[in-house]
């Protein structure tokens, strides 16, 4: 562990870890909601399953890539992706897994899922970026508003 633990008499949610955690739940919240209601409105003819499927991949992917950029109070660099490699082969372990669900007629039977067109991938593959595009982007602007703050993981790095 590189940063000592919080004292007692503060709040989990000290240092803008309360902000980034809002920030996070309102970034999923609006991208689940608008990922199933373009599935099933926009994209098809009023198909629950649409909505369903391409909400699926949003919350399997998206976890999985959000591992990442919520790990780190600093901001996701290459190498600090590549250095985990216990996290890098359960990502794509579970990558593998969430495919096959995904792509698998009878898994996507046992699931509840629909195979999905390719503009419907396309939008998929694009949206699960955005969670961790947005926590990126506040980590930037954070680190501007408070310059004189030098995390130990910057030094690391």
């Amino acid at each position: 562990m590189k940063q000592s633990p919080i004292g007692r008499s503060v709040s989990i949610f000290a240092d803008g870890l309360g902000q980034r955690v809002a920030l996070r739940a309102t970034t999923f919240v609006l991208l689940t909601l608008g990922i199933y209601a373009l599935g099933r409105f926009g994209l098809s003819a009023n198909d629950p399953l649409m909505g369903t499927t391409m909400l699926f991949m949003i919350l399997a992917i998206g976890s999985m890539i959000d591992i990442y950029p919520i790990k780190r109070r600093s901001p996701l660099t290459w190498a600090s992706i590549k250095a985990n490699r216990e996290i890098n082969i359960g990502v794509c372990l579970a990558a593998v897994i969430v495919f096959a669900i995904a792509l698998v007629p009878g898994l996507q039977h046992v699931f509840e899922l629909t195979a999905m067109p390719v503009l419907n991938w396309m939008i998929v593959l694009v949206a699960v970026f955005v969670p961790s595009v947005i926590l990126e982007i506040n980590k930037r602007v954070q680190r501007k508003r408070r310059p004189e703050e030098i995390q130990v993981e910057d030094v690391v790095d």
